[in-house]
C-alpha cells in the first residue's frame, strides 16, 4: 500500500513541475508546488475529528489533516479511499460542482490490521434526517 507521500508524487510527478519552472509558470520550490496543485485539484472531506483532502478523481485520500487534542485522536488516519462514485450517483450531481464533503455523506475504505481493507457504508439516517430538515425549511 502506497504512503499519502508516494501518492501525492505519483498525482504530481517532478517532472510536470519541473516543466513548469523551465516554462516560467511557477517559482514555487517542488513541495510549495504540491500543495499549490492539491488546493486546485482536491476535494475536502471534512469530520468532528478533522479534514481529508481526497483525489476528485479515484477518492484516494492525498492528506489527512486530524485534530489530536480530540479523545479519539486517530480516527481519520486508516481511511484510504471514499467512494465517490456512490455520492455521485445517489445526489446526480458532477464532480466539478462539487468539491466538500461531510464524511457522514460518504462510504469509504479503511484499512484494519495488516493489508485488510474495509468499507463502511455513509451513514443513511444521517442523509435521511439531513434530506427531512432541508424539505422542512424550504
Amino acid at each position: 500500500m502506497k504512503t499519502l507521500e508516494a501518492k501525492l508524487v505519483e498525482k504530481f510527478p517532478k517532472i510536470a513541475w519541473k516543466m513548469e519552472v523551465r516554462n516560467g509558470d511557477t517559482i514555487l520550490g517542488y513541495a510549495d508546488w504540491i500543495e499549490h496543485m492539491l488546493e486546485s485539484v482536491a476535494g475536502v472531506v471534512t469530520s468532528s475529528h478533522g479534514h481529508l483532502l481526497i483525489d476528485m478523481d479515484d477518492g484516494g485520500v492525498l492528506r489527512c489533516v486530524e485534530d489530536t487534542s480530540r479523545e479519539e485522536a486517530g480516527a481519520l488516519t486508516n481511511i484510504i479511499k471514499f467512494d465517490l462514485k456512490e455520492y455521485f450517483q445517489i445526489y446526480g450531481l458532477s464532480k466539478k460542482k462539487v468539491t466538500s464533503f461531510d464524511i457522514l455523506d460518504l462510504g469509504y475504505w479503511e484499512k484494519r490490521m495488516v493489508e485488510t481493507e474495509v468499507y463502511e457504508d455513509p451513514a443513511y439516517e444521517w442523509r435521511t434526517d439531513r434530506d427531512k430538515r432541508v424539505k422542512e425549511e424550504a
